[in-house]
C-alpha cells in the first residue's frame, strides 16, 4: 500500500509513552497516524485535516477536555470516522461509551489487542 492509500488515525493520548507506542504500532499496520497530546490540540487537529480520518483512538480522561466530550467534535468535522476509547481505568460506568463509539482498549494495550480492536472499529 503506498503512501496515498492509507488511511489516517488521530491518536489523543496525553500519556507522551502510551501516543508514541500506539503511533509506532498503528505505522506498523500501515496507517498514516496523527498525534495530539492533549483533547484541545486533538480538536484542532481533527478540525484543520483536509483530509479524512478514518478512526480516532482517544483517551478517555483527559487532563484538559474528556475523550467523550472530544469525540462528537471530532465526528462533527468527520462523521464517517470510527472512534475507539481507551482507558488505564476499568470502566464501572459504561454509559460514557456513546453510541458513537466503535470499541474500548484498556491500557496499556499490545500490538494484538490494537490491531482488533482496529479491525473491528473499520469492519
Amino acid at each position: 500500500m503506498n503512501e496515498n492509500n492509507k488511511k489516517t488515525v488521530l491518536v489523543i493520548d496525553d500519556d507522551d509513552i502510551i501516543r508514541n507506542m500506539m503511533q509506532s504500532m498503528l505505522t506498523r499496520m500501515w496507517f498514516q497516524v496523527i498525534v495530539a497530546e492533549n483533547g484541545s490540540r486533538g480538536i484542532e487537529l481533527a478540525q484543520g485535516w483536509d483530509g479524512d480520518i478514518h478512526l480516532a483512538i482517544m483517551d478517555l480522561f483527559l487532563p484538559d477536555i474528556r475523550g467523550d466530550k472530544v469525540c462528537p467534535v471530532v465526528l462533527e468535522k468527520h462523521p464517517a470516522a470510527r472512534v475507539i476509547m481507551m482507558s488505564g481505568y476499568a470502566l464501572e460506568n459504561t454509559d460514557v461509551l456513546q453510541t458513537q463509539v466503535h470499541g474500548f482498549l484498556q491500557k496499556p494495550c499490545n500490538y494484538d489487542e490494537l490491531a482488533r480492536a482496529v479491525e473491528n472499529a473499520l469492519d
